[in-house]
């Protein structure tokens, strides 16, 4: 059955694959990666789990600027990349499709290999924590502060970016991201990060416009100054709903984490690091569902940018 999978599994890598163009050599950012580097690509493990590395993804992955444009219809520059699937855990990560176009703004799950975390190439002002540099992480542990590769769990290269929310006001267009398995297993850990975006924006807030006369605009507040209606300061948080098939495992309820919390530290506990987060609650899983909630809302929504990183899923089939 397994190798079955495997099969389909390459068909579909075969048939979806696109080619994207690699970073600009003259950027100042722009350094070449290690060759040293250690790589912790998917293999199975003694115990029959594998581990998720995303270090396989090859070209599949965001680009050509860490805004991601080919994650986007639009993009003029190759072909637009819309999944990425792990051969060895069966594992599809893809991106949202609404109203007949698939677009990351819509939601869904991207592999990347950016690590931003200052101004570059003449960018100013909130440049590195806006949507412009939404598929970098914010991992501190990584010497440089602009980067490709390198900046993923353990020193490892790729990663993968989530983003997506649904609450009361975007139900009707937005969808849940997720990531589905072939055949079904157990997610017993995986490693999480905020994005630069996410993270600079609950430090230092920000506006935001979307440069059209329609009146989508907002600002988001710095968490720690965040206290809503019941009192909570400011928190981001993320829920992962397990399903085997269409019904919800662990009893519908969701197992989280906090990318920040005021309420539990003064200093937010805000991830700057790659943190474990153990799922192994959900139980026996065909898919994975995540949400990101938070207490600050405006008239549009959640005004923190919904967006976290994941690696190093480990996944132990049925």
């Amino acid at each position: 059955m397994k190798k079955t999978f495997r099969y389909l599994a390459l068909a579909v890598m075969a048939t979806a694959a696109a080619v994207f163009t690699a970073c600009n050599a003259d950027s100042e950012w722009a350094q070449p990666l290690d060759s040293a580097t250690p790589e912790t690509r998917g293999d199975v493990q003694p115990n029959g789990s594998v581990v998720i590395t995303f270090e396989d993804a090859g070209d599949y992955l965001a680009g050509p600027t860490s805004y991601g444009d080919n994650l986007y219809s639009a993009y003029e520059g190759g072909e637009q990349y819309t999944m990425w699937m792990d051969v060895d855990a069966y594992a599809i990560f893809s991106i949202n499709e609404n109203y007949g176009t698939t677009e990351f703004w819509n939601g869904g799950i991207a592999v990347s290999d950016w690590c931003i975390r200052r101004n570059v190439d003449g960018n100013t002002k909130d440049w590195w924590y806006s949507y412009l540099n939404q598929c970098s992480v914010y991992n501190v542990s990584v010497g440089a502060d602009a980067r490709r590769g390198g900046a993923g769990y353990g020193g490892s290269d790729n990663f993968a970016v989530v983003y997506g929310y649904v609450d009361k006001y975007n139900a009707a267009y937005m969808n849940y991201p997720e990531i589905s398995f072939e055949a079904p297993g157990t997610v017993s850990d995986l490693w999480i990060c905020n994005t630069a975006y996410t993270y600079g924006v609950i430090m230092n807030g920000n506006h935001w416009d979307d440069g059209e006369d329609d009146g989508w605009t907002g600002t988001a507040r710095p968490l720690k100054e965040v206290v809503d209606e019941q009192g909570r300061k400011g928190y981001l948080r993320v829920d992962a709903y397990g399903f085997y098939g269409d019904e919800p495992t662990n009893g519908g309820e969701p197992v989280s984490i906090y990318l920040a919390d005021y309420n539990a530290s003064a200093t937010g506990n805000v991830l700057d690091t790659w943190t474990e987060w153990n799922l192994s609650a959900l139980g026996t899983v065909s898919k994975i569902r995540f949400n990101i909630v938070g207490n600050d809302s405006g008239e549009y929504g959640l005004n923190t940018p919904a967006y976290f990183c994941l690696d190093n899923i480990r996944f132990t089939f049925e």
